[in-house]
């Protein structure tokens, strides 16, 4: 899939990092993006559906729906 803005990626990995040494990034071919950590208090997950997932050589315009989500 094509990323979302680097800039909103990389915010949201500099805040998660304050709170733990890993993050989880998955991605799939159904476009969808989630980062996501845990740790001993909370889990905490950010989800950007709908990106983009071109077949190669075709060009589109990236777009996500983000969604935010602490469990």
């Amino acid at each position: 899939i094509l990323l979302p803005s680097l800039l909103k990626v990389r915010m949201i990995v500099e805040r998660l990092k304050l709170l733990t040494d890993v993050i989880s990034v998955q991605a799939n071919n159904t476009g969808k993006l989630k980062i996501a950590i845990e740790t001993e208090s909370a889990n905490m997950e950010v989800v950007w559906e709908g990106c983009s997932n071109p077949r190669m050589g075709e060009s589109y315009k990236v777009f996500c729906i983000v969604h935010a989500v602490d469990i």
